[in-house]
Formats: structure tokens, C-alpha cells, sequence
């Protein structure tokens, strides 16, 4: 009877060990590579990625801006006010002095 009972508590008392190497191993899931619900890389693995994604938000917004800016600057350019039109036509002759004052009367 002593064998025995020596035996169950032995079982017993190895059970808990057999089953702590058999999460730890590949099988289970424990602090092995892919485990905890970490992937390989940890802790690593998602600061990168947040850090990812500020990163790309970041280049976003500032290449809406160039744009914008870069199509601003092509649109204002090319403006021109209506008396400096006037201006030009005078100076290159187009128009006469009568002409440009009574086109210079309307503008204002």
C-alpha cells in the first residue's frame, strides 16, 4: 500500500511540471517566440507600427499641402488686375490716350 500511495503522489506532484514544459515547448502557449499574444517581435511590434501609421499620416498632410500650396501659386500668378491690363495696352500702343481714360473711368 506504501509503493502505491508513494507512486500517486509522485504523479501528482510531477503533473503540473509536465504540463509547465509542455506550454513552454512549441506546443502550447507560453514566453516561446510566437506567444502571449505578442507575435516575434513584442512589445517592438506595435510601438513600430503605431509608429508606422504617424508617420505615414504625417507625409499625407504635408503632400495635400504642397499641393494645394503649388496650385495656389499657379493660379495667383497669372492674375492680373484689370487697370494693369489697361496699363499694358496703353504702353504698347493698342489703345489710344482717350481710350485708356474713359476704360480707366469704368474700371474704378
Amino acid at each position: 500500500m506504501k509503493p502505491l500511495k508513494t507512486f500517486f503522489l509522485s504523479l501528482l506532484m510531477f503533473l503540473p511540471l509536465e504540463n509547465a514544459f509542455a506550454d513552454y515547448g512549441g506546443g502550447g502557449y507560453g514566453p516561446g517566440m510566437m506567444h502571449w499574444g505578442y507575435g516575434m517581435m513584442g512589445w517592438f511590434g506595435h510601438i513600430s507600427m503605431i509608429i508606422f501609421w504617424i508617420v505615414m499620416i504625417v507625409l499625407t498632410v504635408f503632400i495635400i499641402r504642397w499641393v494645394v500650396r503649388t496650385n495656389r501659386q499657379k493660379s495667383s500668378g497669372g492674375s492680373e488686375s484689370a487697370f494693369d491690363i489697361l496699363k499694358k495696352r496703353y504702353a504698347k500702343g493698342e489703345i489710344t490716350k482717350a481710350e485708356f481714360e474713359e476704360m480707366k473711368r469704368d474700371i474704378e
